[in-house]
């Protein structure tokens, strides 16, 4: 009787041991590594943007190493890299184009969707506000 109590509790040691690395495990791989529950953004994307009227699809790429995002125009390879965060489902921009104006937005990401909103000032000082949606796609569609 003493053997097999002695038996089941190392049994039960065993066991434990084997679930607190799957739950290691588990948590390591569904938060993209980083223990924060931020969301994998990697892949093509959609993007929408309204100021006025929606525009759009425009394809980029999204490449993410932690929170950190590097944005390429999946169409265009020679165009400069944007740059982004993101940290858990909340996403963050902000870029100056070659014409000296500049976009920043902040949205939110649930799954292969994205949408938030942002703002816009031209070169000539003019400012607005805008809207963005994103969809993730299997590829870009460059025409």
């Amino acid at each position: 009787m003493k053997n097999l109590r002695i038996g089941f509790i190392k049994n039960l040691h065993y066991l434990f041991l084997i679930g607190v690395i799957a739950l290691g495990l588990i948590s390591i791989v569904g938060s993209n590594g980083g223990g924060d529950g931020t969301v994998d953004v990697n892949g093509y994307w959609q993007i929408w943007y309204t100021v006025l009227i929606e525009q759009g699809p425009y394809y980029w790429t999204f490449s993410q190493a932690g929170d950190e995002i590097t944005i390429t125009d999946s169409c265009d390879p020679d165009a400069d890299p944007r740059y982004g965060t993101i940290s858990g489902t909340s996403i963050s921009f902000l870029w100056t184009e070659e014409d000296g104006s500049t976009i920043s937005g902040t949205g939110t990401v649930s799954g292969d969707t994205a949408s938030g909103t942002g703002t816009w000032t031209d070169a000539d000082g003019n400012s607005g506000t805008l809207t963005w949606r994103a969809e993730k796609t299997s590829e870009p569609v460059c025409g």
